[in-house]
């Protein structure tokens, strides 16, 4: 990367930026290595020394971590950069922004990350562009990641605004294409970052001679994808490989059985065991009838 030029007039000019302080936590450390400081600064500005000041407790992993800054002489391009992004004090997205490699690279290991989901064992690239405005994001940055399939989600509640914000997603079949484009991690530091698996899944053969016994024991696919922590799909395409499954046409004929058995006072997990059926079929039609 070309390196910042300082001369008399960035530092005594009337439209400098303050100091920039950038903030870099380091686990359980007393000093960044020499390596982490080395990548840190050629990336950025050579000349400029990391100052170490207290240790912060980072409530997401419960333990304590030294903070480090480092400061920049003031310069005219910071002021410039400054008013591009931010109008009448709030951040917005420049609206000449044209994404390339290298400024998702920079993007991505300043405020990317892969995320694994614990609901149905997948994986994801998330960028986290939560403080900028929905309609801003669709319109500036999500045509130029098409081809990565990206998508906004809800990223939870602006505490000030109680409004949701948004983060771009790349879902799995795309995480590979986008490290490609952006590149090989150029610190050792971030290569987690990178870190994705091909086959994310586990294995879930020492359950499946059980699932075939709650299946046909009245047990529905989906309850017993959410009994082991499976994708439902994951369930379904075994029970067929086996030949167990069968698409069942509905109960549309006993729903009239199940209101007279429900109101008789029988609950509704017998009437499910006794139509060899998931207790939530029943349990839905009870609802929409309204006697449940």
């Amino acid at each position: 990367m070309p390196r910042l030029l300082v001369n008399n007039k960035s530092i005594c000019g009337s439209h400098e930026l303050p100091l920039v302080s950038v903030y870099a936590a380091q686990a359980e450390r007393s000093q960044v290595s020499e390596a982490h400081k080395n990548n840190t600064l050629s990336a950025y500005f050579q000349t400029l020394q990391l100052q170490a000041s207290h240790r912060m407790l980072l409530y997401r992993t419960n333990k304590k971590y030294f903070r480090y800054t480092f400061r920049t002489i003031t310069d005219q391009g910071f002021t410039s950069e400054y008013y591009r992004w931010y109008k009448n004090g709030i951040k917005h997205i420049p609206e000449d922004l044209i994404l390339n490699p290298l400024i998702c690279l920079i993007w991505y290991i300043g405020d990317g990350g892969i995320c694994n989901s614990s609901k149905n064992n997948g994986q994801c690239i998330k960028i986290a562009t939560n403080c900028f405005d929905k309609n801003e994001q669709e319109r500036i940055l999500l045509p130029q990641l098409s081809d990565f399939d990206a998508r906004l989600c809800k990223a939870g509640k602006n505490k000030l605004t109680n409004e949701y914000q948004y983060a771009i997603y790349i879902p799995k079949k795309r995480m590979e294409q986008f490290f490609e484009f952006i590149g090989e991690c150029p610190f050792p530091d971030y290569t987690y970052k990178w870190n994705f698996k091909e086959k994310f899944y586990p294995s879930y053969e020492n359950y499946y001679e059980e699932w075939e016994k709650l299946y046909l024991n009245g047990v529905g696919y989906t309850h017993i994808a959410r009994l082991y922590g499976a994708d439902n799909t994951t369930v379904l395409t075994y029970l067929r490989k086996v030949g167990i499954y069968k698409r069942f046409e509905g109960y549309k004929q006993f729903y009239k059985e199940w209101e007279d058995m429900f109101i008789s006072g029988m609950k509704y997990y017998d009437i499910a065991k006794k139509y060899n059926c998931c207790s939530q079929t029943v349990l839905h039609h009870l609802k929409q009838v309204n006697l449940f």
